[in-house]
């Protein structure tokens, strides 16, 4: 399997990512729990090159035996050194996995963003901006350069909560960043605003047809985030420049970047303050 949870941060980690001295302590099957042992890529004498991969134990429980994760590689024979097709790290685990974490936002949220402004008030046009608010929120949380802001958060989490609800914190969401897909995304954005609507904590302002704020964020500052995820080149530059402590960069003005950075940092504000107030005993944890 290519990708397996460290134990000791809860990330899920990508084994041809994984430097020895970044990550102590063991990594484990996001399904079955079993121990993993992270086999490093290397050339066959044959000349084929063999993966990074992360194997189960040879010899596990039922439970580990029968893991759908579970790949089972020879080494030595040259036949049964590539992956079969249908064989995912992701696949049907995951769908499942999916399923269930939704099942549970909607539980601790009672109601989604857009059930909110159908069923408890607010105009047709307010409705209709939620929709493209979700979609560009999900453009802006996958984005892989988010993990930074995380590792800079985890160090503040942990002083206010126990290692492993932090990890719970953490691994909830980078997930969301890392590992679900776009749907999935979208339906826990609209879980996580649904929950702050129903607490009256956002809203949509309006006068008459015309919407001027949402959630906070004016549509100038929307369409600046949308014209920065728009080019990837705009995002890797922004992110950079961001992490750096600067509030501009050569094709991205003061008051755009400041846009992006504000509405980047309240969503991934929203979202973890979410997962730290969320009801884990839904998950069996107590």
């Amino acid at each position: 399997m290519k990708t397996a949870r460290h134990v000791a941060t809860g990330r899920i980690v990508n084994a041809s990512q994984v430097e020895y001295g970044d990550y102590f302590g063991i990594f484990e099957c996001p399904q079955c729990n079993a121990a993993l042992t992270l086999c490093r890529k290397y050339n066959r004498s044959d000349g084929i090159a063999i993966g990074a991969t992360f194997k189960h134990p040879a010899n596990g429980s039922e439970e580990q035996e029968a893991c759908s994760l579970r790949v089972d590689l020879n080494f030595n024979d040259s036949s049964s050194n590539s992956l079969p097709n249908n064989l995912s790290p992701r696949g049907q685990f995951y769908r499942l996995l999916q399923e269930n974490l939704l099942d549970n936002l909607h539980t601790h949220s009672r109601v989604d963003v857009l059930q909110y402004y159908r069923h408890y008030g607010g105009s047709w046009n307010e409705l209709k901006s939620v929709s493209p608010f979700v979609s560009l929120s999900n453009s802006v949380l996958k984005l892989s350069q988010n993990g930074g802001y995380l590792l800079d958060y985890r160090k503040i989490i942990e002083i206010d909560l126990e290692r492993e609800y932090a990890n719970r914190v953490i691994w909830c969401i980078q997930f969301l960043i890392n590992e679900a897909n776009d749907h999935f995304r979208k339906r826990a954005i609209e879980f996580i605003l649904g929950k702050y609507a129903l607490q009256s904590s956002l809203e949509i302002i309006s006068s008459g047809k015309k919407v001027s704020k949402i959630f906070g964020f004016s549509l100038k500052t929307l369409q600046s985030v949308q014209k920065i995820v728009s080019e990837e080149s705009l995002v890797s530059e922004f992110y950079t420049h961001m992490y750096q402590g600067l509030n501009s960069s050569e094709n991205i003005d003061q008051e755009t970047f400041e846009r992006m950075k504000r509405f980047q940092n309240r969503l991934l504000k929203w979202v973890i303050d979410y997962f730290i107030d969320f009801n884990w005993s839904l998950f069996g944890y107590r």
